[in-house]
């Protein structure tokens, strides 16, 4: 059976517990999570904080955290993939979430996540496939348009500013000249 990337919440809830002879115990569980490398250290360090304040929070189950070289992070996740050895959790850009979806490396979020929960997350927080989400961020960017004075004013365009930025209808008007 091949074994598929689950996110914390369903970890937490398929993880089994270990029962010792003539008494039911639990063992604190560990919970493998992979993340790509990045030179973002205030990235990292909000990661790392997240994971210590869940891991300070219970004893059911402490995430350990590998970090993987980025420019090698989607070959890493595929090969795992195929010897069935993917870790509980996997830190992804949004972009590859289809592609891994696709090729079943991860499974549906359903029934782990409340709607309520979902429906607090902007769209582009949520990873989906098919209409299905598979992931969620923790993170969202920001993505910036650049050009030339000298194109704005071929095409008589004002200069959005941080003061007076262009309305989406501005945009999508600009970008159709």
């Amino acid at each position: 059976m091949k074994r598929m990337n689950i996110s914390l919440l369903s970890c937490a809830v398929m993880t089994t517990l270990t029962f010792s002879v003539g008494s039911v115990m639990a063992a604190t569980s560990e919970i493998k999570l992979w993340r790509h490398e990045t030179s973002n250290i205030k990235e990292i360090e909000v990661n790392k904080a997240t994971m210590d304040r869940f891991n300070q929070s219970q004893t059911k189950w402490h995430i350990t955290a590998e970090m993987i070289p980025e420019g090698s992070y989607t070959q890493t996740v595929t090969a795992a993939a195929l010897a069935g050895d993917l870790p509980c959790i996997l830190d992804m850009d949004q972009p590859v979430v289809p592609n891994f979806a696709w090729s079943g490396y991860l499974r549906p979020l359903e029934g782990l996540l409340s709607q309520e929960a979902l429906d607090g997350l902007i769209g582009s927080a949520k990873g989906t496939y098919k209409g299905k989400v598979y992931s969620v961020g923790q993170f969202d960017v920001a993505l910036a348009l650049f050009t030339r004075k000298s194109i704005l004013e071929k095409y008589n365009l004002r200069q959005a500013t941080y003061v007076q930025p262009w309305t989406k209808a501005e945009l999508l008007y600009r970008l159709d000249r």
